[in-house]
């Protein structure tokens, strides 16, 4: 009868074990039931380094060094559009991540 319950609390705890890693593996689920997006800080254009620049679609790190230079030899960006005087940042770039993007 031990034995019974020992494998019945060993089988429990596995159970609830692999519960709980299922549960961290999926996105949080909003009132509506589907999948919520998990909010991103904005990235500050003026003090973002090329590893927060990769995040952004269509940024690699090339990208995210121009990035970066252009701040360093013409100072602060002033506006998110100051981003498209960067080579090989277009309108497409800025408009696909606008809302991650802050100054």
């Amino acid at each position: 009868m031990k034995k019974l319950s020992l494998l019945f609390t060993v089988i429990t705890f596995i159970a609830l074990s692999f519960n709980t890693f299922v549960q961290a593996a999926e996105p949080p689920i909003g009132e509506d039931n589907m999948p919520m997006q998990v909010q991103q800080q904005p990235i500050n254009i003026n003090q973002a380094q090329v590893k927060d620049f990769t995040q952004l679609k269509g940024v690699g790190e090339k990208k995210a060094q121009a990035i970066i230079q252009y701040r360093q030899r013409n100072g602060a960006y002033n506006s998110l559009n100051d981003l498209l005087k960067v080579k090989g940042i277009g309108k497409k770039i800025l408009i696909d991540n606008k809302k991650l993007l802050t100054i």
